[in-house]
């Protein structure tokens, strides 16, 4: 939003976002942005008040930084954001909460968690109807399910949340059209979708699925430029396909597609430099 107004009031727009996404848990959830707001500004002025490139990065050393410890507090305010208003706060600080949780290694408590956000999710949308946010929200639930399923080794239960996710994100994509966060979402259900196949030895459906999620993440990276998170997904992409050529023998292919992972690896190293 700041692209298309430089004048925009962020404060203001976070606060419609966590309104929208949070309902009456936003307070609490205010107070956990804040909170991380706070530490990450407190971590750049450390590092060095003048802009240099990687130290706004949000990656894993910083995260290990500054969210782990938080972690406790987080949970505190998923937990108060969701006691509000259990019903009407809605599955996002289900779906947040039970990612922290997995985590936290509490897999268990994670998978009743989101278990209940996709609930909630699916009783929103028979309330409202199935507007487009509506069944968003939905796909996003599954997502959160089938990853705590694949973590607890259930790949069958993981498949059909997967599967469904993906036949709701290829649904919203006919209904809203090709844009950057519709070919981002598909690409993201193929991927799960292919990584359960390949775990259950399925290399030619895994690989089918991994091929079309390539296509796609190109394709949103064609829309938004190379940025480094672009960038990044179309590696992620490139390995998954090379690891199934691998598996499948065909190392000729393999190695072109790994080969092209490291050269965009390379490519973002130069951007982002050693974090």
């Amino acid at each position: 939003k700041q692209l298309w107004n430089p004048q925009l009031d962020v404060s203001a727009a976070l606060d419609e976002w966590l309104a929208r996404a949070y309902g009456p848990g936003e307070r609490h959830m205010r107070a956990l942005y804040d909170e991380l707001d706070a530490g990450m500004l407190a971590h750049k002025e450390a590092q060095s008040p003048v802009y240099k490139g990687s130290n706004y990065e949000v990656n894993e050393e910083v995260m290990k930084a500054l969210y782990a410890p938080l972690f406790p507090t987080m949970e505190r305010h998923y937990r108060a954001a969701i006691s509000s208003d259990a019903d009407a706060t809605g599955a996002a600080a289900h779906v947040d909460l039970a990612e922290l949780l997995l985590k936290r290694g509490r897999v268990d408590e994670a998978r009743s968690v989101a278990e209940r956000g996709l609930e909630l999710s699916r009783e929103r949308c028979i309330r409202s109807g199935e507007t487009v946010e509506a069944l968003r929200e939905v796909w996003v639930c599954l997502e959160r399910v089938g990853e705590v399923l694949q973590v607890q080794g259930d790949l069958s239960g993981a498949g059909i949340a997967y599967k469904e996710g993906l036949e709701l994100s290829r649904r919203l994509s006919e209904r809203v059209g090709d844009t950057a966060e519709m070919l981002w979402d598909v690409s993201k259900s193929l991927q799960n979708w292919g990584d359960v196949l390949r775990a259950q030895g399925d290399f030619s459906g895994g690989g089918a699925a991994f091929e079309e999620g390539l296509t796609l993440m190109r394709r949103y990276s064609g829309m938004v430029g190379d940025t480094a998170e672009s960038l990044q997904a179309v590696a992620a992409g490139l390995l998954r396909v090379g690891d199934v050529l691998h598996a499948q023998g065909d190392l000729s292919a393999a190695g072109a597609s790994y080969s092209e992972a490291l050269g965009l690896i390379r490519r973002i190293r130069e951007t982002v430099g050693d974090t």
